[in-house]
């Protein structure tokens, strides 16, 4: 049985295309569109407490920067990988190494 591949989608295709109507959330993964529904209210709930404390420490110590609310970033290449981390914690060594990140 033969099967036809799909096209793989290069981050920067996916950072171009709309937000779903519906309100889901998209990831790429290894080239491949996943859609997810979008959170409930509990989920915010935790976000906002989880990112208010890393962001807390984080800014407190001068440590780097704090990003939410499913902010994109590449984690892989070839095929590529985008995720949105509800929080995600970018040390500033890393935000100077990888220039307009941030």
């Amino acid at each position: 049985m033969t099967t036809v591949g799909q096209r793989l989608i290069t981050a920067e295709e996916f950072m171009k295309m709309p937000d779903p109507p519906d309100g889901s959330q998209q990831e790429l993964i290894r080239g491949m569109i996943i859609t997810m529904p979008p959170p409930i209210g509990g989920h915010g709930v935790c976000c906002m407490k989880v990112g208010f404390t890393v962001y807390s420490f984080v800014s407190a110590n001068k440590l780097g920067h704090v990003t939410s609310n499913d902010a994109g970033f590449i984690s892989e290449r070839d095929p590529d990988t985008v995720r949105g981390p509800d929080v995600a914690y970018w040390s500033s060594e890393r935000v100077k190494s990888a220039r307009g990140l941030l």
